[in-house]
C-alpha cells in the first residue's frame, strides 16, 4: 500500500517538473524576445 502511494507521487512529482520546466523555457524565450526587440 504505501508503495503504491509512493509511486503515485512520484509520478505526479514527475509531470509536475516537467510542467514547470517547460514553462521556465517559455519564460525564459519571452524575455530573450522582449530583450532583443527592446534594443
Amino acid at each position: 500500500m504505501t508503495l503504491v502511494i509512493f509511486l503515485n507521487y512520484w509520478t505526479q512529482m514527475q509531470l509536475f517538473t516537467e510542467f514547470t520546466y517547460k514553462i521556465y523555457i517559455l519564460v525564459g524565450i519571452r524575455a530573450i524576445q522582449s530583450e532583443t526587440i527592446a534594443k
